[in-house]
């Protein structure tokens, strides 16, 4: 049987010391990096950076090159290696499409980030990840029910436009 849970202990590596997987199929752009980034300026670092016995990131690519665009040392990494190097690809795929795979329930999301906004008018609410034309979107969205929709004419013809 196969063990589900490891022993992880978040360790501190330099960030020198650790080396992007060439391989590495997901891709970020600087847009996104740069987001990474704002998110940690917010909220700390939050999640280590899975590395092999190498110091080959197997998970955290982004979060490695927001690490640093912002000019940081040491980050923490969590080192995995009694994976076979055939798991270690797998999971680098499993890694990034199954949270891929996840959806948003827009109605929630919409109440999230008014309430957000609501609660702390000063927050950088971009370092969510959404763009604020986005989240003007979701939160214009979250408050239509069927109720707000217009209602059919009882007109009979079809109107007419002329020049």
């Amino acid at each position: 049987m196969t063990k589900l849970l490891r022993d992880l202990t978040v360790e501190t590596a330099l960030v020198s010391t650790l080396q992007a997987y060439a391989g590495n199929a997901r891709s970020h752009s600087k847009k996104q990096i740069a987001q990474i980034a704002q998110s940690m300026k917010e909220f700390d670092w939050t999640v280590p950076i899975l590395v092999d016995g190498k110091n080959y990131v197997i998970a955290g690519h982004g979060r490695l090159e927001a690490a640093k665009l912002l000019g940081l040392e040491t980050v923490p990494i969590i080192r995995i290696d009694d994976l076979t190097e055939v798991q270690i690809r797998a999971y680098r795929l499993a890694d990034n499409k199954i949270a891929e795979n996840a959806g948003w329930d827009e109605d929630i999301l919409g109440n999230e980030l008014s309430e957000l906004l609501e609660l702390s008018p000063d927050i950088e609410i971009m370092s969510t990840g959404f763009e604020m034309a986005e989240i003007d979107r979701i939160i214009g969205d979250a408050g239509i029910d069927d109720a707000d929709e217009i209602e059919e004419s009882d007109i009979d013809e079809l109107p007419v436009n002329q020049r």
